[in-house]
């Protein structure tokens, strides 16, 4: 009984000490930008002025241009899979109701086929998100 207490009392004394050595590491000069919600001063990059001056991700390359693509679904043909179908087309007329007329296959559930122009879009009924792409010349 005597043995745990004192282990508890050592015990609370070890993790009373290791929480005050946390704040303890401040080598005692002021940081400015802690108060203007900037990151600390030991943090920020400078330029050969020794101003602040901007981060490692502002020297970064451009990103690649996007893959070339062909031609697109649609009378614009910009419509392509993948990419969301505009609200005006997610209606009547363009919505296809006999897909078998049409040739085309039965959609999944929470899909439908919509006509735009000459080609055909299975696109999800919640998101407008294309799915597939069907191109008529």
């Amino acid at each position: 009984m005597k043995n745990n207490i004192i282990g508890s009392a050592i015990l609370a004394a070890c993790t009373a000490l290791a929480g005050t050595t946390a704040f303890a590491q401040n080598d005692g000069r002021y940081d400015q930008n802690r108060d203007r919600g900037g990151p600390p001063q030991h943090q920020m990059n400078r330029n050969d002025h020794g101003r602040p001056g901007p981060g490692p991700q502002a020297h970064r390359a451009p990103p690649p241009p996007p893959p070339a693509r062909g031609r697109g679904a649609g009378p614009r043909h910009n419509f392509y899979k993948g990419g969301r179908l505009p609200a005006q087309y997610r209606r009547h007329p363009y919505i296809i109701e006999d897909w078998r007329v049409h040739h085309l296959s039965e959609p999944p559930r929470g899909y439908y086929w919509v006509q735009a122009g000459n080609d055909f879009l299975l696109t999800a009924i919640a998101t407008g998100l294309i799915a597939q792409v069907i191109l008529n010349n």
